[in-house]
């Protein structure tokens, strides 16, 4: 319901709040919005013209006054200095009827017009008869019978010709609205078919892609144990160092517990302005007026974590105006620092450049890039140890579509997934900037300065508790 000229930010007029009443009763009225289209919302309520009201409302049974629907287009116009300035077409003046007359008894001079020629002839000679000599009363009574009957035939015989008219009218409107019914039923029963075969398309399509995905997934956890067994890291520091073995993702669903219900935002805590749920995922939204490079969280309320393995699924939408939507999901968050959390972070963007990094907020930022295994050890730098051969072939980043993720932390040693692929390795040393247990937190954000409009989803979040044992200890063992 914004105007153009608030999406602008200009300072608020009468004019707006004329903009925002229009927009709402063109979707009470047509039973959706004035822009639906959520790619080109933005662009559409600067610039494109408001759709036809009349053209929205053909095949809905419902009889809207001319004067409103001029009302709401005329509120919707984007020149602000052209909408309406009050509602007195809601308030119509009142109809002041007319003082009745007293009726007065007229009797025409002549009636001649009443009657045919032949009886007008006839008046006349009985005027003629009557001026001649003086006629007895019951002749004059008789001829004035004989031309009341015929002047009340003639009108029986004109009104019942107009009734006859009257009535065939009648009967052609009926015709023609239970003509117009039954096509409107017919075009009803048609849409109601179409939009029937429409849905049963598009859940054998949803049933088709979660088929597929779940191909996927299951593909992909095979070839991460090939992998697993198969890849060697290359190492690009001295020879004597050592590259401790990555974690693997677990083979089984065994020991995982859902923290989403799919249906709204129980156990997490968070800003509702930003986040919600939509379609059945979390959902993260910046409007273009968010703060810029704020970061704003949704926390699990659930007990904190400490060794453990996470699952789950994320997309963006890329928004015109910002390609560079940016977001997280942070772990072993330190809940003392909230809103600006301190924790391990799995980054996410929209190519796989950054994506899936190992970040630490506000202490040592990146500790391991896309496709490195890293070591941190006292210094704030992370040193790496290795890089995966073919980097470039781990490009495994769908830019909008559901990409599948797995984080695992087990003592000082994190792993990242994307897709079935490792895509970071971790060992932290770091005694005192590590983190050891906390909160898990999804992260919305945005680097784009001039623009901060961001669509972030997430779904199929899973938990599954490990053992403390250090996985640095396992190595040594």
């Amino acid at each position: 319901c914004f105007s153009p000229q608030q999406l602008e930010g200009e300072d608020p007029t009468a004019a707006d709040d004329f903009y925002s009443f229009g927009a709402t009763l063109y979707e009470l009225l047509a039973g959706t919005p004035v822009f639906g289209d959520a790619k080109t919302l933005l662009s559409d309520m600067r610039s494109t013209s408001a759709p036809s009201l009349t053209e929205r409302l053909r095949g809905i049974d419902s009889a809207v006054p001319a004067k409103i629907v001029e009302f709401v287009m005329a509120c919707l116009d984007k020149d602000a200095a052209q909408r309406p300035t009050s509602f007195e077409i809601f308030f119509p003046k009142p109809v002041v009827e007319p003082v009745p007359q007293p009726e007065r008894n007229v009797v025409p001079l002549e009636l001649t017009d009443s009657f045919t020629p032949a009886q007008t002839a006839l008046l006349k000679q009985t005027r003629a008869a009557v001026r001649k000599r003086s006629l007895t009363p019951w002749l004059v009574a008789a001829c004035l019978m004989v031309l009341a009957v015929g002047a009340a035939g003639a009108w029986f015989v004109k009104r019942s010709g107009a009734e006859k008219q009257r009535l065939v009218a009648a009967q052609a409107e009926t015709d023609r609205l239970r003509a117009d019914a039954e096509k409107q039923k017919h075009e009803a029963a048609l849409l109601a078919e179409k939009q029937q075969k429409q849905n049963e398309a598009r859940l054998q399509m949803e049933a088709e892609l979660k088929r597929k995905e779940d191909q996927i997934r299951l593909a992909a956890a095979a070839e991460q144990r090939s992998r697993a067994e198969t890849t060697k890291a290359v190492v690009i520091a001295e020879p004597t160092k050592k590259v401790v073995a990555p974690l693997t993702v677990s083979a089984t669903d065994e020991g995982f517990v859902s923290l989403f219900n799919g249906r709204d935002l129980s156990d997490w805590s968070g800003d509702t302005n930003y986040w919600s749920v939509m379609d059945g995922a979390i959902t993260g939204q910046l409007f273009p007026a968010a703060p810029v490079k704020q970061r704003f969280y949704l926390t699990s309320t659930q007990a904190k974590v400490e060794d453990f393995e996470i699952q789950f699924s994320y997309r963006f939408r890329l928004l015109r105006g910002n390609r560079q939507p940016n977001g997280g999901v942070g772990y072993r968050a330190e809940t003392n620092k909230s809103p600006e959390l301190s924790s391990y972070q799995f980054d996410l963007a929209p190519d796989a450049k950054s994506n899936g990094a190992v970040n630490e907020d506000k202490r040592r930022y990146r500790m391991a890039g896309y496709g490195e295994a890293a070591i941190a050890r006292s210094s704030d730098k992370s040193e790496v140890l290795a890089q995966w051969t073919g980097t470039n072939q781990l490009s495994a980043v769908r830019a909008e579509d559901w990409n599948q993720c797995v984080i695992i932390a087990k003592g000082n040693h994190i792993t990242h997934y994307i897709n079935g692929l490792m895509v970071a390795d971790v060992v932290d040393e770091h005694a005192k900037k590590r983190h050891r247990s906390g909160l898990i937190a999804l992260e919305l954000h945005s680097k784009n300065t001039n623009n901060p409009a961001t669509f972030l989803q997430f779904r199929d979040i899973r938990l599954k508790r490990l053992s403390k044992e250090s996985s640095l200890a396992a190595a040594a063992k």
